[in-house]
Formats: C-alpha cells, sequence, structure tokens
C-alpha cells in the first residue's frame, strides 16, 4: 500500500484523495470529485495571477416546473494572449454543463458562440445566448458545488481549435442571482495544460 501511494504522489496525483477511494467510488463521484477540484485549483491560479485573460458573462437558474432553466449570455472576453503569427485571437466560446458524463446530467447540451477575431472580443447577443433545462436536485447530490458552468475560450484555426483558457463556476451560484448580474471570471489553464 505504501508503494501505491508514493507512486501516485510522485506522478502529481494528489495523495489526499488516495488510491482506496478512488476505487470505492462509482464514476459520478469521481467526476464530481475532479470539478471540486478544478473549482479551488482555478481560484488557486488566479490568486496567483497565472490567468490567460477574463471572461464576462450573465447566468441565471430560473425555477420552472418540477426542474429548472439555466440562462446564460456570454458578453465579452478581455485581455486573450496572442495565439496567431499575426498577434491575434479568433475566439469563440463553448458553455457546457459539468461534470457531462456524470449520469444525471449526461442528456446536456453544449453551446458555441460565433467567432470573434479580436483579444478583447465582444460577442452579438444573438449568437452567444444559451438556455438548458435542468432537472438535478443539488441538494441531493454529494458535491453539489461540484455541477458547474465550464466556459472555454478557444482560437479558431483554419484546420483546427487551439485552447486559450478556461473558467468553472459552480450553478449553485446562479439559483439567487438577478439574471441581469454579470459575473467576471479569470481564464486559466486546467492542472492537466499547465506548466
Amino acid at each position: 500500500s505504501n508503494g501505491i501511494n508514493a507512486e501516485y504522489e510522485s506522478s502529481g496525483i494528489n495523495a489526499e484523495y488516495g488510491y482506496i477511494d478512488c476505487l470505492s467510488e462509482s464514476a459520478d463521484e469521481l467526476l464530481l470529485r475532479y470539478f471540486e477540484g478544478e473549482g479551488n485549483a482555478q481560484k488557486r491560479k488566479a490568486s496567483e495571477e497565472r490567468t490567460r485573460g477574463s471572461i464576462s458573462f450573465t447566468g441565471s437558474l430560473v425555477p420552472q416546473g418540477a426542474g429548472m432553466v439555466l440562462k446564460v449570455r456570454v458578453i465579452s472576453c478581455a485581455s486573450l494572449p496572442k495565439m496567431d503569427t499575426i498577434g491575434s485571437c479568433d475566439a469563440f466560446v463553448k458553455v457546457t454543463i459539468q461534470p457531462r458524463y456524470c449520469t444525471k446530467l449526461s442528456h446536456l447540451k453544449t453551446f458555441q458562440t460565433k467567432t470573434v477575431k479580436s483579444l478583447n472580443p465582444e460577442f452579438p447577443e444573438k449568437s452567444s445566448s444559451f438556455t438548458q433545462a435542468i432537472s438535478v436536485d443539488f441538494p441531493s447530490l454529494p458535491r453539489s458545488r461540484a455541477v458547474c458552468l465550464q466556459l472555454t475560450v478557444m482560437d479558431k484555426d483554419l484546420y483546427r481549435a487551439d485552447f486559450v483558457g478556461e473558467a468553472l463556476i459552480p450553478l449553485e451560484d446562479f439559483l439567487h442571482s438577478p439574471p441581469t448580474k454579470v459575473f467576471t471570471l479569470p481564464l486559466v489553464l486546467p492542472d492537466l495544460s499547465d506548466s
């Protein structure tokens, strides 16, 4: 058992989670744990000023029948890094509710804005609004703050898209949020791509 823990510690996996705990958890619990950890890592990186610009958006969760409706509008990004040889960025944003492979969330869709060529893109309202019905009972989840909105900023190239940065915010933060409240979050690299 000591050899297993030492191997995981040396490979960069946080030892507090422990190998045995991972074996006893369901896939859904592991996904929730991962996104809870990513949210905490995002705060740490922002405090260390390890960001790649920022993203501004509005978001609200509105009760509807037995569930809720999530309404999101991507407004803009600021101070994106230069991604092209000409010093620009062809930015678009992918909006996903995570962990999307979790059983209770697997039916939810991903939304994408149109591409705007700028290091400080402003997204037209018509092509940057997203509405999604959600039937998740947050208090019943073991890690309710791990269910989050993931905003991934990408740079569109001719043949592929390059990752710029991402921001995560727990859906619970939208529960009592007025629909016009603007959230601005730092864009960071996930730990897997962090150098």
